[in-house]
């Protein structure tokens, strides 16, 4: 009488083989859909990129856009006429640059910004170094009270 062997080391070996590649492919193509939702986030709203070019321009039209170094966090509470736009567009932080991004994101420049901005700001790709870039930061009441809505908007002038 013959004995049923059932599986063996190599068959085993070779189902493990073909579910870690078929697992593998899983990942990579997971890891690329979710790479592509996070930086969709990022993409400005055109309402909000208007709204940063009217901020922008009442910056400069009120000379508050020149400044030492390479970037500038807006003191919103500085101008009385600033402030109140800040409250009626929902606007947290202004900040200016000009250069580079990467200049701000250095150990010592990072202290001075959230989370959420430094991550708006390393997504940044397409942007003009030659221009001062306006990056605004708007905070919206999101559908439950604790929670808030954070979007960004950024534009070269």
């Amino acid at each position: 009488m013959k004995k049923p062997n059932g599986f063996i080391l190599i068959e085993t070996i070779v189902v493990i083989t073909i579910l870690s590649v078929g697992l593998i492919s899983l990942y990579a193509s997971y890891n690329l859909i979710l790479t592509k939702a996070v930086g969709r986030s990022y993409y400005d709203n055109v309402d909000y990129v208007y709204k940063t070019y009217m901020v922008s321009r009442y910056l400069i039209d009120t000379n508050q856009n020149d400044f030492i170094g390479n970037y500038k966090v807006v003191d919103l509470t500085s101008d009385n006429n600033l402030n109140n736009i800040a409250t009626n567009l929902n606007i947290e932080k202004i900040y200016i640059v000009k250069g580079t991004y990467t200049t701000i994101t250095t150990p010592a420049n990072l202290l001075q910004l959230d989370g959420s901005s430094i991550s708006y700001i390393k997504a940044l790709t397409n942007y003009d170094e030659t221009k001062t870039n306006y990056i605004v930061k708007f905070v919206e009441a999101g559908p439950d009270p604790v929670l808030k809505v954070i979007n960004f908007a950024s534009i070269a002038i």
